[in-house]
């Protein structure tokens, strides 16, 4: 058994027990990561999270499993993050890269047209990895195709990265009412 089904049959038994109407995470091993349910405790957060990540994700096989990390759980927001593990092997180019994205963006909205879709840039922990032509075009992809952007990539550098990365996206994974402190932490102030 492949990682990748390793990782489909546990996300669906716990799809059968997760709620609808939540946040979900999906991407590769930077993604799968963030600790999103003991985050989502000792922030008080208001939604439910699960992070449907994959090791090791390739955006060229994405559109093979979202049924089973998206559509099962009838998610209200999405937040996507592929495209290290594609920088890191370094087979394909960037443009062939945002392309695929697209469609993979495109394939989430037909089958859950009212979630919302946040892009987060690549943040790879791995020095090898410079991710910042990807990550513009990325953002231009996501203005183009009206999804949010997020750029994640100060976690990066940071002492506890997925953390880090956390905190910059609460604002983004909360339903309602922004604190105050989260609109600071937005603006970078």
């Amino acid at each position: 058994m492949t990682i990748y089904e390793r990782e489909l049959k546990e996300y669906t038994d716990l799809n059968r027990i997760a709620k609808s109407d939540s946040v979900v995470v999906f991407g590769s091993s930077f993604a799968k990561n963030i600790p999103v349910s003991e985050l989502d405790i000792s922030y008080d957060m208001d939604s439910y999270i699960y992070n449907r990540s994959i090791t090791d994700l390739s955006v060229f096989d994405a559109c093979d499993v979202i049924e089973t990390c998206i559509y099962n759980i009838q998610p209200s927001k999405i937040l996507i993050q592929l495209g290290e593990t594609d920088l890191a092997r370094g087979f394909k180019v960037i443009p062939e890269i945002v392309t695929e994205y697209n469609k993979v963006i495109r394939k989430i909205r037909d089958n859950a047209p009212n979630a919302e879709i946040v892009v987060l840039s690549v943040c790879s922990t791995d020095v090898e990895i410079y991710p910042e032509q990807l990550n513009k075009a990325l953002s231009v992809m996501s203005s183009y195709l009206k999804c949010k952007f997020v750029d994640i990539t100060a976690s990066s550098n940071h002492e506890s990265p997925y953390i880090r990365a956390f905190e910059i996206l609460k604002p983004y994974i909360r339903k309602d009412n922004i604190s105050f402190f989260d609109a600071m932490n937005m603006a970078h102030i």
